[in-house]
């Protein structure tokens, strides 16, 4: 009778327990344009099964996870958002599930931003060593933001799009590759998303901005700040 119900027991363990890494992703929007930010969650029985989204081009890369393991089922949810994407084709390579699933950002009305002088370094008197570097076309935009971390400072590539006259919204993506020791290699330069960064512009010399960074699987967001277009003489 024991052995019985030790056995009937590892049958409900087994039934309950998951591979870390057998998720169920889904992306939204399903059909995003330029101005819609697109967000990827995953649904699992794991409570610890945290995923990372890593850019290379034109493709969205979920890699396989670093450790391996089973956990018990409970509902779990974990949402990263990937921000705005420039119009164009991509492709998920979702290499949990072995699948990959192309997908297009349709181009959205054109918005003319409100001012166009935006170019230059934006910062805040009252948080030294950040810094957003800005450079503006007509209707487009792309930036750098420099922020301190622990063993040195951290450069982030901006990249977005208007989503009104006077808002701007993009991903965070860590640019890793050749360092400046070695011959430059293309296939080495890895753009790791990290996070989000929104822009208000009040003015085309004042600005808030929010920002969330993803932290342990989950995206952490922080308190909004004012900037001001840095003068040089």
């Amino acid at each position: 009778m024991t052995r019985l119900i030790l056995s009937a027991l590892l049958v409900f363990i087994g039934a309950l327990a998951r591979p870390a890494w057998a998720l169920t992703f889904v992306m939204t929007p399903a059909s995003p344009t330029t101005t819609d930010p697109i967000s990827i969650t995953a649904y699992s029985g794991c409570s610890d099964a945290y995923f990372s989204v890593v850019r290379e081009g034109n493709k969205l890369i979920i890699p396989l996870p670093t450790v391996s393991g089973i956990c018990f089922s409970t509902p779990s949810q974990q949402t990263i958002p990937i921000g705005v994407l420039p119009a164009g084709a991509y492709v998920l390579d979702n290499r949990r599930e072995g699948t990959v699933k192309p997908f297009t950002v349709t181009q959205a009305p054109v918005v003319v931003p409100a001012f166009n002088s935006l170019d230059g370094v934006w910062g805040n008197v009252d948080q030294p060593g950040r810094a957003l570097y800005l450079g503006q076309t007509e209707t487009g935009m792309a930036g750098g933001w420099l922020v301190p971390g622990p063993g040195g400072a951290n450069w982030y590539l901006l990249q977005g799009t208007w989503t009104s006259q006077y808002v701007f919204k993009g991903s965070l993506l860590l640019v890793s590759g050749s360092s400046v020791d070695v011959p430059f290699d293309a296939k080495a330069t890895v753009l790791n998303h990290v996070g989000t960064l929104n822009i208000t512009f009040l003015s085309a010399e004042s600005a808030v901005i929010s920002w969330a960074f993803i932290s342990l699987g989950f995206p952490v967001a922080q308190s909004p700040t004012t900037l001001t277009k840095f003068k040089f003489r």
